[in-house]
């Protein structure tokens, strides 16, 4: 690799890194300012009730106007009354390591759709067992898909990663990730001697969801995601089975609200099928899949939180 394309890679993954250290310490600050300014919060609790008990049922309204008016309510509403963005996404916590992998895969990518010669020094190649080594892990952060292709990669990186990232220490996230990304490499090798791409990675990230759409941290819309991403495998083979997942994300919506014992199950059988069938027909994403579902069962528990219902690594 030149010197000149060297330095773009790691240029690249530093800003990645410098925006996952930026968004951890506004998550730190958060959670401090918030842990603070909870005696305030109960405080506010106590007066409204003893307004209410000693004014009777009528002043409940004008309470809370009183409420509104007090600066001691007022933190009240900043911490309990005003959910961050990520909670309205149904997230636990930021999904940082999510957003550092997704936005360094993009920046490199899009390096890639401009620059020909790029995703040739980046891409796998015969030439990755022949001293080239390099190409094993930056096959991953370059598409060959074009926008199509690489609009899709990203935008199931960014969520499938940000719902697995709710459940899983970000460590075991990245082996997940990487372990699946590097099986898919190897199909490659036996199937598709060229290529790039970042979806055979997704897989495993992929794999965790599937074994924790139960857990209580995991978004509700985590299995929808997931169907998508399958049907989306498919349509690697044949687009039409695109609507596969479609239909699957339907369903699995219809099962959360009635049997939500066996949307896990359903999961993991839905995508060791799929494997199994891209496998057979010679598909890269098919052991990418196979692997990232069996690495995706080990570190799949909640983490413990701490007293203030903080995620912990």
């Amino acid at each position: 690799m030149s010197g000149l394309r060297g330095t773009a890679v790691i240029i690249g993954a530093s800003s990645g890194i410098g925006l996952a250290a930026a968004a951890a310490l506004a998550e730190e600050r958060r959670y401090s300012t918030a842990a603070a300014e909870w005696p305030k919060v109960v405080r506010c609790f106590g007066r409204s009730a003893a307004k209410v008990a000693a004014l009777g049922r009528g002043a409940g309204r004008a309470g809370g106007r009183d409420a509104r008016r007090d600066p001691t309510c007022g933190a009240a509403r900043r911490v309990i009354g005003s959910p961050s963005v990520f909670e309205r996404l149904g997230l636990a916590r930021p999904p940082v390591l999510a957003a550092a992998i997704t936005v360094v895969t993009g920046a490199v990518s899009v390096w890639g759709l401009v620059s020909p010669a790029a995703l040739d020094a980046l891409e796998r190649t015969p030439a990755a067992g022949h001293g080239e080594v390099w190409r094993w892990l930056t096959s991953l952060v370059v598409q060959d898909g074009g926008v199509l292709g690489t609009t899709s990669n990203l935008i199931f990186l960014g969520i499938l990663g940000g719902a697995a990232e709710q459940v899983v220490g970000r460590v075991a996230m990245t082996v997940c990730y990487l372990v699946a990304g590097l099986a898919g490499q190897v199909a490659g090798v036996l199937w598709q001697p060229v290529g790039a791409g970042n979806s055979v990675a997704v897989c495993g990230l992929a794999g965790i969801v599937a074994w924790s759409l139960t857990e209580r941290f995991m978004p509700r819309w985590a299995g929808s995601a997931l169907a998508l991403w399958i049907g989306a495998l498919l349509g690697t083979w044949w687009p039409p089975l695109i609507a596969v997942g479609v239909v699957a994300a339907g369903v699995d919506r219809a099962v959360l609200m009635s049997r939500p014992a066996v949307r896990v199950p359903a999961a993991v059988v839905a995508c060791a099928v799929v494997a199994v069938v891209l496998i057979a027909v010679g598909n890269v994403h098919g052991l990418a899949l196979a692997v990232g579902t069996v690495v995706g069962a080990v570190p799949t528990r909640r983490r413990p939180t701490s007293e203030g219902g903080r995620l912990q690594e």
